[in-house]
C-alpha cells in the first residue's frame, strides 16, 4: 500500500532533486559507532525510552543535529511549518512491524522483515501534528512532488529541468545511509 509523507524544507526542489533528505552530518559518526542505523535505534531509541512521549520529546520537542532522524509528516501542514516549500515523499513498500521492547503508544515502518534488513525506517509517533521520523536518507526518487509557500496545488518533481540540478554542487551520500 502507498504511504504518503510531507516534509517542509527550505532548500530548492533542484537541490532536494539531486540529494534528497538526508541525516544531519553530526548525527552519521555515531551512527556508523554503534554498528549502522539498527545499532542506533536498538541501543539509543528503544532501550533509552521506555515511552512513547519520552521518543516524542526526544525526536520532535528537542531538536539536535546529533540525532539521526529526518522529520516528516502524514498530512501538508507539516507540524505547522511555514518554510519555503513542502516537499511530498512516497513510499510503497513501508509496512508496520513490530520491535521487541519498543513503548506502546509508536508504530514502526520498515522496508523489510526487521531493523537490520531494512534500507528505510521510519516511527509513527501517532501524535496530533502526525509527525513521522526517518531514520534513514530519504533518496530523490522517493520525493514525488513539491509546493512552494503561495503555490495551491503540488507539481511533479519530474518537471524539474536535469540541467539546473546537474549545475548544483553534488553531495555524495554514504551507502550505508541507504537508496
Amino acid at each position: 500500500m502507498k504511504k504518503i509523507f510531507y516534509r517542509g524544507d527550505e532548500r530548492s526542489p533542484e537541490i532536494i532533486k539531486r540529494d534528497g533528505f538526508d541525516l544531519w552530518n553530526d548525527a552519521k559518526g555515531e551512527v556508523q559507532r554503534l554498528g549502522g542505523i539498527a545499532g542506533y535505534i536498538n541501543q539509543r531509541v528503544i532501550q533509552m525510552f521506555r515511552k512513547a512521549l519520552d521518543i516524542e520529546r526526544w525526536a520532535v520537542t528537542e531538536k539536535n543535529r546529533s540525532r539521526p532522524t529526518i522529520s516528516t509528516s502524514l498530512n501538508e501542514g507539516c507540524g505547522g511549518y511555514d518554510g519555503a516549500y513542502i516537499y511530498q515523499i512516497e513510499y510503497m513498500d513501508l509496512a508496520s512491524a513490530d520491535i521487541a521492547k519498543s513503548p506502546k503508544g509508536v508504530s514502526w515502518l520498515l522496508s523489510g522483515q526487521t531493523l537490520q534488513a531494512s534500507k528505510h525506517i521510519a516511527l509513527d509517533l501517532e501524535i496530533a501534528t502526525k509527525e513521522v521520523v526517518f531514520f534513514t536518507h530519504i533518496p530523490p526518487a522517493r520525493i514525488t512532488h513539491y509546493k512552494g509557500k503561495n503555490d495551491k496545488s503540488f507539481k511533479p518533481m519530474s518537471e524539474i529541468d536535469a540541467a539546473q540540478v546537474a549545475q548544483r554542487k553534488k553531495v555524495k551520500i554514504p551507502a550505508a545511509f541507504g537508496n
